[in-house]
């Protein structure tokens, strides 16, 4: 037979699977339904891993608690839903007050400034009334001092006598001085009548029926002769009086000259007792004599330099 014999023969023959193949063929379709339950099988994994067998029983109540689970777990979301509602709330009331706060410090820092400023000014105001004050301080006491002045120079014939005994003058005080003046102090010039202008009791409001008299003050017609007085008065060993009274007489002075020439009566005293000769001049300063040596001095103290001598 030729060879296209043989190919008539084989397509007129109907073609029969080896057992083999049979064999083979119904593998692959059982592996197929097997791959196909797998997919639809509970018992495995996405992965196509093996997962353990469990009983319709189970996976209900698994399904029941997965539920349950998941309704606790919305609840609780909703729980917290609203706690983060609240604390937004809280959080923007804390703001609020917060701006409000803020607001109200910079009302106060804004005051404060103020206040500040004003605080300069007004220490500045009162630095410059302190300055004047002082300045007024030192045109008041030179106004006294002048004042004073003026009224010392007005007193400047006026003498005071004092512990004459209330009454011992009379009605007529300026007769009484002419008649008794050169009777206290021999070693004054005579030169006639002394001339007195007006002699008076000075009123202190304190009681007349007391021990202590009151001042007499009179004032002489001349300066040479109220000069003359006291020089005759100031004589060593002169001393003065009226009975048993025990009389002396002073320059008259303002108040003000006066208080700041009494300032000097203690050292006056202490030197006195240590012998040595003080005077006050006009309107008060101290003069020492010591030694052969004369000092004056302006303050109201003891001089140091006397305690070294």
């Amino acid at each position: 037979m030729n060879t296209g014999d043989k190919r008539s023969s084989l397509e007129m023959e109907p073609h029969t699977p080896s057992p083999s193949m049979k064999s083979k063929g119904k593998k692959a379709r059982k592996q197929l339904t097997m791959s196909s339950d797998t997919l639809t099988d509970s018992s495995t994994g996405p992965h196509g891993e093996d997962l353990p067998w469990l009983p319709d029983s189970q996976v209900e109540q698994l399904k029941v608690f997965f539920a349950d689970s998941v309704k606790d777990i919305k609840g609780a979301l909703s729980e917290l839903s609203v706690d983060v509602k609240a604390i937004r709330n809280d959080m923007d009331l804390i703001r609020s007050r917060l701006q409000q706060v803020e607001k109200e410090v910079s009302t106060l820092t804004s005051s404060i400034q103020t206040h500040g400023k004003r605080t300069d000014i007004l220490q500045a105001a009162q630095r410059q009334n302190r300055d004047s004050i002082k300045d007024a301080k030192v045109d008041i006491t030179r106004l006294q001092a002048r004042l004073a002045e003026l009224e010392d120079r007005n007193r400047r014939s006026n003498l005071r006598l004092v512990g004459l005994p209330e009454g011992e003058e009379g009605d007529d005080p300026i007769s009484f001085l002419q008649h008794n003046l050169p009777l206290w102090l021999p070693s004054l010039p005579s030169k006639g009548v002394i001339e007195i202008e007006r002699a008076h009791r000075i009123y202190s409001g304190a009681n007349t029926q007391g021990n202590k008299p009151r001042t007499l003050i009179f004032k002489l017609l001349r300066y040479n002769d109220r000069q003359a007085i006291l020089k005759a008065y100031r004589q060593p060993g002169t001393q003065i009086s009226q009975g048993q009274s025990k009389l002396l007489l002073f320059p008259d002075y303002s108040n003000f000259t006066a208080e700041h020439r009494k300032a000097f009566a203690p050292i006056q005293s202490s030197l006195k007792q240590m012998s040595i000769q003080s005077f006050l001049l006009y309107p008060s300063k101290l003069k020492i004599v010591h030694n052969g040596q004369s000092n004056v001095y302006s303050t109201p103290r003891m001089p140091s330099s006397l305690f070294w001598s």
